[in-house]
């Protein structure tokens, strides 16, 4: 017993001198027989429950739809869309641009576009045909943004 006492005072002070570690309870709700905890809880800077952190810690919440989608220099074939930018996405981000013809909203049958600029010139449309277009942003390692709201095209 002598020869273990050294090696159990080392453990009973190595567990002394750990910090326990501290958790916030007061979103923890306790109901008898079941216990919830509350999904407001704040996140990590400091906001409330609004964080969007994907597994790997990335923010996703600055991952925005494009909006205010316009249309213009529109012939039988081609149509140059433009859509504003939040000031963080300016040079850091790319976007996809999906249209169809609007009787067709079936995302199989759409075509996708890259665009590196808030500018894309769509091509080979047909003459007097409707196409509904949406953008979405690209913000890399596979995030992206929900699609932006439906413009419409209707070509000459």
């Amino acid at each position: 017993m002598i020869k273990k006492l050294p090696f159990l005072l080392v453990i009973v002070s190595l567990l002394i001198s750990c910090e326990a570690e501290e958790f916030d309870t007061t979103n923890f709700q306790s109901t008898g027989d079941t216990d919830t905890i509350d999904e407001n809880i704040e996140g990590t800077d400091g906001t409330g429950g609004s964080d969007t952190l994907d597994p790997t810690g990335d923010d996703l919440s600055t991952c925005v739809a494009p909006k205010e989608l316009t249309i213009a220099a529109i012939t039988n074939e081609t149509a140059n869309l433009t859509w504003s930018l939040e000031e963080a996405e300016l040079g850091e981000y790319s976007w996809e641009v999906r249209y169809s013809k609007k009787v067709s909203l079936n995302e199989e049958t759409a075509t996708i576009l890259s665009a590196d600029i808030n500018n894309i010139m769509i091509d080979d449309l047909e003459p007097s045909t409707v196409y509904e277009v949406f953008v979405r942003t690209n913000c890399g390692a596979g995030n992206y943004s929900d699609w932006s709201n439906a413009i419409e095209i209707t070509t000459l």
